[in-house]
């Protein structure tokens, strides 16, 4: 069984008092002055120390530990260590203390203490057991650090990195999903599908004759058609799956798990339209208001395909309703077909392309 050496000198001071005798040794007695040094050592540490009995009664509290938790020596002396930790964090140190009793040679533990006035602390605790050679029963000796600052720095830091990541996960515009994120997001799903032999979809959309209505009426007016238009997106009724991202300059995509080609151009229809109800005025467009052109792809991806090809596909669909004019959906011929197989009212390419905006 693997120990760490024993705190021999610690364990005798702390599980009995300095005996008072009324023999004649002076205060240079050879057997006194190491008990008086580590004593003095106890009492004046900057970290607290305690000893425990092998059933959790408190034998030694050090004034350190004493000033942290707020409770005199009689009091401390007077309970068990678990009333003094916080009742979520006693699991974790019951089963360290345990597998120190088993033989592990030593254990650290970050729990709370409850204080004497009712608030808690954040400690750091590490733990060992010392032999019970000297005639004091096995005992547990810990070594405990207020780290009630460091904690709350600790957290101030993981809620400015949560920031960060979503932040960094979101387009400052538009509030939707940044590209980076998207990528990673259809990598994912990409291989997801491929798992489960399931269909993923993909939209792209872009503003109809962007360039000109910025031309028209400048930057920041543009960026509003972009935020107009992300509101367009975000607002249709979508499965917590399904991901939209602003994939960059005025192109829209959105991601959709488990999803076949009926289901695409159904959402394709929605949003397109939801852009034309919003009658943005664009003079620059043949259409005479805002609309978008979107392009659809779906696949099922197999083992080893790359996500591009979904990607390409959806890209290339986008292309062709940007050469055949405005506000249009396009999608590959197998997606039409499915569509048209769900639902008698597509009609094929010719509903995939209209452009009326009655």
């Amino acid at each position: 069984m693997v120990r760490q050496r024993p705190l021999e000198p610690f364990v005798m001071t702390s599980a009995r008092p300095a005996a008072h005798s009324n023999s004649q040794d002076g205060p240079d007695d050879e057997g006194s002055r190491p008990e008086q040094l580590y004593r003095l050592l106890a009492n004046h540490a900057l970290d607290g120390i305690l000893c425990l009995s092998l059933d959790g009664q408190v034998r030694f509290a050090s004034p350190m530990l004493r000033t942290m938790v707020g409770w005199n020596m009689e009091e401390v002396l007077a309970c068990d260590h678990r009333t003094l930790v916080h009742p979520d964090d006693w699991p974790g140190i019951a089963w360290a203390l345990a597998g120190l009793h088993a033989g592990d040679a030593g254990a650290t533990c970050r729990y709370r203490y409850v204080r004497h006035d009712g608030l808690h602390i954040w400690v750091e605790g590490r733990f060992q057991v010392v032999s019970s050679q000297y005639g004091l029963g096995a005992a547990f000796v810990g070594i405990i650090r207020d780290i009630t600052d460091r904690r709350r720095l600790e957290e101030q830091l993981a809620a400015a990195q949560a920031e960060l990541a979503r932040v960094s996960a979101t387009d400052g515009l538009t509030r939707l999903l940044s590209r980076g994120r998207f990528d990673d997001a259809l990598a994912a799903e990409w291989s997801r599908g491929a798992r489960d032999e399931q269909p993923l979809s993909l939209l792209l959309l872009e503003v109809d004759h962007f360039e000109a209505y910025t031309e028209a009426h400048g930057a920041q007016a543009g960026n509003e058609v972009l935020r107009v238009v992300a509101a367009c997106v975000r607002g249709r009724p979508r499965r917590t799956t399904d991901i939209a991202a602003r994939y960059g300059g005025e192109v829209f995509a959105v991601l959709m798990p488990h999803t076949d080609g009926f289901g695409a151009m159904m959402m394709a229809e929605q949003i397109r339209d939801a852009v034309l109800d919003c009658i943005l005025p664009h003079p620059g467009s043949p259409c005479g208001r805002l609309t978008v052109s979107i392009g659809v792809a779906t696949l099922t991806s197999m083992p080893g395909s790359p996500v591009t090809d979904l990607v390409g596909k959806a890209g290339m669909a986008l292309g062709e309703a940007g050469r055949l004019g405005s506000n249009r959906i396009e999608a590959d011929a197998a997606v039409v077909a499915a569509a048209a197989t769900a639902a008698g009212w597509f009609d094929g390419p010719r509903h995939a392309g209209k452009t009326d905006v009655g």
